[in-house]
Formats: structure tokens, sequence, C-alpha cells
């Protein structure tokens, strides 16, 4: 039941012309035919996926304003809008836009400067 086990070396080949060997070079070949085709396709199926991403999402970036240096036509409408020489008049900007612009410091904010010191240090104006 047990038979005699000898090693061949590499690449040895039976008399009838065939390989031993699972990895013949007949195989590797048929196997890189497609591989081939593959390194072809892929680049082009990729190429078509990133212009169709890019056209579901600059339409968004460009309203949204996330394109840097591109304003859309919302921006420039409200841009139009805005005064700005109200640096002179004492307007307190809020982090909303409400419309009409708050001109008193609201009571919290009174005092609470952070001002830098000549000798160096910070203080608060309500401590000086």
């Amino acid at each position: 039941w047990l038979k005699p086990f000898r090693l061949r070396p590499f690449g040895f080949r039976s008399p009838l012309g065939r390989s031993h060997w699972p990895c013949s070079a007949s195989v590797l070949q048929a196997r890189r035919r497609p591989a081939a085709a593959m390194d072809k396709l892929m680049p082009v199926v990729g190429g078509m996926v990133g212009l169709y991403a890019a056209a579901k999402i600059i339409p968004v970036m460009y309203r949204w304003e996330l394109i840097p240096g591109v304003g859309s036509p919302e921006y420039q409408a409200k841009a139009k809008t805005i005064r700005y020489d109200h640096y002179t008049e004492g307007i307190v900007y809020s982090p909303y836009d409400t419309g009409d612009p708050i001109r008193e410091m609201p009571a919290a904010s009174a005092n609470k400067m952070y001002l830098r010191q000549r000798g160096g240090g910070w203080k608060f104006q309500s401590e000086m």
C-alpha cells in the first residue's frame, strides 16, 4: 500500500511532455490574459465612477460655498446687501444674521475684554 516516493528535480517533465507541477507556463499564461484585460478596463471604470461622483458632488459644493474662491449667486446677492462701514458705528456682530444689526453691547459682555498689559501678561478689563 505504501509506494516509494522519489524526489524529482524542479521542472521535471514526464516522457509525454507534460509537467508534473500545477503552475506550468501554459497555465500561467492563460491566467494572465484576463488580468491584462482587467489592467486596461479598471482604470476606465475608476475614471467613470470618479466623473459620476464629481457630477453629483461639485454642484452641491458650489451651492454650499465649499469651493475656495468661488461664490454662488446667493452669496453674491447677499454680499451686495452687506454694509461694510459699520465698524465705525459701534456695531456688535452677532453669530446669527437676523437682519437688523445689534447696536448695543449686551450687558453680559460689558467689561469682558481680555487686554494685553504693557509689562506682559493679560487681564480682563474689569480687573483694571
